[in-house]
């Protein structure tokens, strides 16, 4: 009786250690044939492939906690070869050093319950792979069909990458069914943009932002761990970001970076390794690893005082990157993603190098936009004006563009400014723009042209699909884009559209400016001139004509 209530106790202890990577099992009791069985496995997970082998076979009391009696060797172990094994282990030898049998090898398992796991490792070693049974898919999970009664082994065969195998399983089978909870790490990268308000990661963070060439982009990683339970089955954990940042951006530098384990600065902890990858259009596009040291961040959280005894924190990282010269302007945009390569098997060592899994990628999307400037003849628009000059100023900073070859580069100081000139075509072209309000001033007119006397107010407004879910392609990310401009002008009375207008194609918004050439004005005095010369005419022969009558009366005489 006093070892039926130690074996009922081993059932016991062994249903509260049957816990997957993903979650936390329980056992209830179905109706089936009543010489073969059924091991029912409820896991929402899809792709998995499991195995039981029989460790124990004996007879199955028909009590609820399972015991066992007569009890032999199993078909799905290779019985002689386990028990040596048990022996001869560093850690539990002890325990089954004076067994010579199935039966001695379960009353000792029976005494020592919280060696269960270090069993299960044992046994996995010494499996009959010729006598495994294997599942099949059935509705909410998997199962095992007409099995006899005994003491099973239960194992992951195959997992997706994506997810974890299951912590071994032993379970003292009859028509049995144990509930599976997923969990596994999971990974998301987000980027930041000042017109989102929302707070979820850090305010402003969200999947699609656009920003200025030249402009260092705030990016955050965020990483899950198992439970606090999975966790602790592991010696030791691999855990590593895998990031990309689309060719449109410079590579940071490993001191740009800041890691966390939940609030606790962790950077010199992780090994950081930043390089190039060709991306699917043949751009080189950076890589950057960031790898918790010595392949275990599990040490790594013990060695910082790091408590995930009931709970596991979140790991980010944080980094800044400059939008650079190769950008996309509009669509495709510029995609940045991330996945986590993490331990994935708790019977094994997670060292990293082999039993790892991989996340889905998530992504992040960044756009810029194309601001052109048009110099026109007022009477005829298909002429175009070169020589024209212009400076474009920021209207929330007051700042002016400094653009190089086409390019934004920044805000700076109205000393700094670019003169921003028009070409043969009569157009200045700015790549790397975002949505904002500027002011473009002329500051030189064309030769024979005139200065208008006050700048144009131009907004460009895209309309960005702000979320934390995006990861579908950049047309689901970026909608309208618009230009408007102020009307009336600024300061005058004048509507925009009398020298000025708008027009978009695309993601390049352009403005048009018409220029009116000087009027010709009379010379002063012009009209005199042209009497004084006939009047003047007139004299000299009125003169010649008194002349000639003097002389010829002064002959007379």
């Amino acid at each position: 009786m006093k070892k039926s209530k130690r074996i009922a106790s081993t059932a016991a202890a062994v249903l509260m250690a049957v816990s997957m990577a993903a979650g936390t099992s329980a056992m209830s009791v179905s109706a089936a044939a009543a010489t073969s069985y059924t091991l029912t496995i409820t896991d929402a997970r899809t792709g998995h492939e499991y195995n039981a082998y029989q460790v124990f076979d004996g007879d199955v009391s028909a009590e609820a906690t399972k015991s066992m009696t007569n009890v032999i060797w199993g078909n799905g172990v290779n019985g002689e070869n386990l028990l040596a094994a048990l022996k001869a282990d560093a850690n539990i030898g002890s325990t089954f050093a004076a067994c010579n049998s199935a039966q001695d090898v379960y009353n000792a398992l029976a005494e020592h319950t919280e060696l269960v796991d270090a069993f299960a490792k044992v046994v996995s070693a010494n499996l009959n792979e010729t006598n495994a049974a294997a599942s099949t898919t059935a509705t909410g999970g998997y199962e095992f069909t007409n099995l006899d009664g005994g003491y099973y082994f239960v194992k992951d065969k195959t997992v997706p990458e994506a997810d974890a195998y299951s912590k071994y399983m032993l379970k003292v089978v009859k028509n049995t069914t144990v509930s599976v909870k997923a969990d596994q790490p999971k990974v998301e990268k987000k980027v930041y943009e000042e017109d989102y308000t929302g707070d979820e990661y850090g305010t402003g963070y969200n999947d699609v932002a656009d920003h200025f060439i030249g402009e260092s982009v705030p990016f955050k990683l965020i990483g899950t761990l198992p439970s606090a339970e999975q966790f602790a089955a592991y010696d030791s954990y691999y855990y590593e970001f895998n990031d990309t940042l689309d060719a449109g951006f410079k590579a940071p530098a490993a001191g740009d970076f800041t890691v966390k384990i939940g609030d606790t600065v962790v950077t010199e902890d992780f090994d950081i390794v930043i390089g190039d990858v060709l991306d699917a259009n043949g751009k080189t596009a950076t890589s950057i690893s960031i790898k918790a040291k010595g392949n275990d961040i599990k040490k790594i959280m013990t060695d910082k005082g790091i408590d995930f005894s009931t709970a596991t924190p979140k790991v980010t990282v944080d980094y800044k990157a400059v939008l650079d010269d190769d950008a996309v302007i509009g669509l495709d945009g510029n995609e940045n993603k991330v996945d986590l390569k993490f331990s994935n098997n708790p019977n094994v060592t997670g060292d990293g190098t082999n039993n790892t899994g991989k996340t889905p990628e998530d992504k992040v999307i960044v756009f810029t936009y194309e601001f052109d400037t048009l110099k026109v003849d007022s009477a005829d628009d298909t002429k175009k004006l070169q020589g024209a000059e212009f400076t474009l100023q920021d209207k929330a900073t007051g700042k002016f563009a400094k653009v190089v070859n086409g390019i934004f580069q920044g805000w700076v100081d109205a000393a700094e400014a670019s003169t921003l000139t028009t070409d043969e075509n009569g157009l200045i072209a700015i790549k790397g723009m975002e949505g904002g309000t500027y002011i473009v001033k002329e500051t030189k007119a064309p030769t024979d042209y005139n200065l208008p006397s006050d700048p144009f107010e131009i907004t460009l407004k895209a309309t960005k699909i702000m979320s934390q879910d995006w990861n579908t392609t950049a047309s689901d990310a970026l909608g309208e884009f618009s230009a408007t401009i102020a009307n009336p002008l600024p300061n005058t009375s004048e509507t925009a559209t009398d020298n000025a207008k708008v027009s978009v194609d695309g993601y390049t918004a352009t403005l048009t400016v018409k220029n009116t050439k000087g009027a010709e004005l009379p010379e002063t005095g012009g009209i005199g001139t042209k009497l004084f010369y006939v009047g003047g005419g007139a004299l000299v022969l009125a003169s010649a004509v008194i002349l000639i009558s003097k002389k010829r009366a002064k002959d007379a005489e």
